[in-house]
C-alpha cells in the first residue's frame, strides 16, 4: 500500500503580564518582545490547539527513512531509560524495556523491507 505524508500545524497559548499605561502600550510591548528577547516573561498555557491538516503527498524513500530512523532513535531514547530505572530483572520497567525492544525490532525490519 502507498505510504503518503500529512502534514499539519498546532498552535500553541503563551500569555504574559505586561505593565503598560493602557491596553494598546501593553499590546504593543507585547508584540515587539519576540518570544525569546526577555522584555515579556512568557508562560505557556496549554500543549496545543487548532490542530490544522496542511498538505498530503506521497512519501518519498528518503522522508521515510528518516522518520523510520527518527523513531528509532526515540524507541532506544525510551529503552534506555526504562533500563536504567530498573532495579529487578522482572519490574515494571524491565517489562516496558521488553515491549520497547520489539518496537525496536519492528521498525529495523521495515527499514530493511521497505
Amino acid at each position: 500500500m502507498t505510504k503518503f505524508k500529512v502534514t499539519a500545524t498546532m498552535d500553541v497559548g503563551y500569555e504574559a503580564i505586561v505593565e503598560a499605561p493602557n491596553e494598546r502600550a501593553a499590546w504593543d510591548i507585547a508584540a515587539d518582545s519576540g518570544m525569546d528577547d526577555g522584555t515579556v516573561d512568557w508562560v505557556q498555557v496549554d500543549q496545543g490547539h487548532d490542530w490544522t491538516l496542511e498538505d498530503v503527498s506521497e512519501a518519498t524513500k528518503t522522508e521515510l527513512l528518516a522518520l523510520q530512523g527518527e523513531v528509532l532513535q526515540k524507541l532506544t531514547k525510551l529503552y534506555d531509560i526504562c533500563i536504567n530505572n530498573s532495579s529487578e530483572p522482572d519490574d515494571s520497567w524491565f517489562r516496558i524495556a521488553g515491549a520497547i525492544s520489539t518496537a525496536e525490532d519492528v521498525v529495523i525490519q521495515e527499514i530493511k523491507y521497505d
